[in-house]
């Protein structure tokens, strides 16, 4: 599908189940990446929509329960704070609640679950997104913090 048809084909179902300007949609969540013709367009963007946020979500679920995260991750949790705890948390919780109503509407097609949970993610996403950068620089200080070059260690 065109760009020019999404968006078409988008305004429409937008207006119908008012769903978020499609170019702030598109900016957070990708959805000019929809390139394929398909029966039900909302399941669609609902998928392309939540497959940032179980992307997202991964990383946080890394953060909180590093045990089989990549040695990597161990850099980034070390010196998490109790006030990153909380808000890794707070993401993660809000994160889980739309992959579990997605997983619902995967059970069943509902135009009008599906348009919802569009917005409910738009709007999780769009308060929160400061917060997932906060994240992501407390992990780019962390890492900074705890260079890879000074965890040598004995492997075989």
């Amino acid at each position: 599908m065109k760009l020019d048809e999404l968006k078409k084909q988008y305004a429409e179902l937008a207006h119908v189940h008012k769903l978020p300007n499609f170019d702030k949609a598109c900016l957070y969540f990708e959805l000019d990446r929809i390139d394929r013709d398909c029966v039900f367009l909302l399941r669609e963007i609902r998928k392309t929509v939540l497959d940032k946020v179980i992307e997202t979500t991964r990383l946080v679920e890394m953060l909180i329960n590093p045990s089989q995260a990549p040695p990597m991750f161990l850099h980034f949790v070390k010196q998490i704070s109790s006030n990153e705890k909380v808000l890794l948390e707070q993401i993660y919780e809000g994160f889980v609640k739309l992959e579990l109503e997605a997983l619902e509407n995967d059970i069943s097609y509902r135009a009008d679950a599906e348009a919802e949970l569009i917005r409910n993610t738009f709007d999780f996403w769009e308060n929160n997104v400061l917060k997932i950068r906060e994240i992501i620089s407390m992990m780019k200080k962390n890492f900074s913090q705890t260079s890879v070059k000074k965890e040598k260690s004995y492997l075989g």
